[in-house]
């Protein structure tokens, strides 16, 4: 399972792209049915995303729901520490590190 997110400050950015491997799972946890993790992963990309329908969290200003993202709080999602950095356009960088690191 790879997640990649970025709260960038000046612009008010907030964005995630998740993708779910299924044979590194299979291998992690080969009892784990992957549908089970599918609508917490989903979660979190339409909260991210601020979509009203995902509930009252996805409702909270991007900073809000940055820090609610990145808690370390359930047991079926584990968010790894928040690594910062710098960029011009946001998107384009989760763009490049989706592409370069997960795909």
């Amino acid at each position: 399972m790879w997640a990649s997110s970025c709260c960038a400050g000046r612009s008010r950015y907030l964005g995630a792209r998740i993708a779910l491997d299924l044979h590194r799972l299979a291998a992690f946890a080969p009892d784990l049915d992957p549908d089970t993790i599918r609508p917490h992963l989903d979660a979190i990309e339409r909260i991210t995303a601020g979509d009203p329908a995902a509930g009252p969290i996805a409702r909270l200003g991007k900073a809000e729901r940055f820090h609610w993202l990145v808690a370390p709080s359930s047991t079926i999602i584990q968010p790894s520490e928040v690594h910062t950095g710098l960029c011009d356009d946001p998107a384009a960088e989760l763009d490049h590190l989706v592409a370069t690191l997960v795909d």
